[in-house]
Formats: structure tokens, C-alpha cells, sequence
């Protein structure tokens, strides 16, 4: 069966993400969401946690934080998209704490928390899970 031009487009996203050409997969995901409808769940959690990670790693946490907020309404079970929501949060506030902002930082990293404790719930033997809590916990 040939791939559909929406499978196309996730694989040059992926491609485009893994060359650290953010910008430009973040485009290729607007292009994705304008074409997935509301009966691809999965595939629309894909991009935007794709998305989430793009914005991550340009260090855009707010941003990521939406899009990841969005992944996980899409699909709440997968425990890859509370993971790295986790992160965002726990990398936001060590970004705050760098500059002084500590009540703020300790805010996220409550957040961290909550979202990492709850990818445990889904997939508790998880190493990566269980590292990020430990990380999370000596930030606090």
C-alpha cells in the first residue's frame, strides 16, 4: 500500500527534526494539522508532540507546553508524551532558577512532577520515567 501524503509529511518532519531544523518542521506540522481531521487522534498527538519538541528545543517552553498540553488531550495513554511534557516543565524551571527566579522555578517544577508521576502511572517500570523523577527531585 503506498503511504499516504500525510505519512510522507510525518517522516520529513521526523527527518527535519533529527537534523535539528526545528523551524522547518514546526512549519511541516502546521502544514500536517491543517490536513489531519479530528478522527486522526493519534496522528494529530504526533505532531503535536513533535511540535512540543521543536519548541522545547529552541528553548521556547510556554510554547512547548501548549503543544504538548495538546498531544496529551489527543491521546492521554501514551506515556512518551507526559514524559517529555515532564521535562519541558522540569528544563523551564531550571531556565527560571539560572536566573534567579526561584519560587517561580520550584513552580514548574512541581508541574514536572505531577506530569512525570503520572507517565509512571501508564508505563511504571519505565527507566527514562524513573530518572527524570530523580532529576526532578533534587531540583526541588
Amino acid at each position: 500500500m503506498p503511504l499516504r501524503i500525510i505519512d510522507v509529511l510525518l517522516q520529513e518532519m521526523a527527518t527535519l527534526m533529527n537534523q535539528h531544523h526545528y523551524q522547518e518542521a514546526l512549519q511541516k506540522g502546521q502544514t500536517l494539522l491543517t490536513m489531519l481531521s479530528a478522527d486522526e487522534p493519534d496522528k494529530r498527538a504526533l505532531v503535536f508532540y513533535n511540535m512540543g519538541t521543536c519548541f522545547n528545543e529552541l528553548g521556547q517552553y510556554a510554547e512547548a507546553e501548549t503543544q504538548f498540553a495538546t498531544a496529551v488531550q489527543e491521546d492521554p495513554r501514551d506515556s512518551d508524551y507526559w514524559y517529555n511534557r515532564a521535562n519541558n516543565q522540569h528544563q523551564w524551571g531550571i531556565s527560571l532558577q539560572r536566573r534567579g527566579n526561584s519560587a517561580e522555578s520550584q513552580m514548574h517544577f512541581q508541574q514536572a512532577m505531577d506530569y512525570a508521576l503520572h507517565a509512571k502511572r501508564i508505563n511504571p517500570g519505565d527507566r527514562d520515567i524513573l530518572n527524570l523523577i530523580s532529576l526532578i527531585q533534587r531540583s526541588m
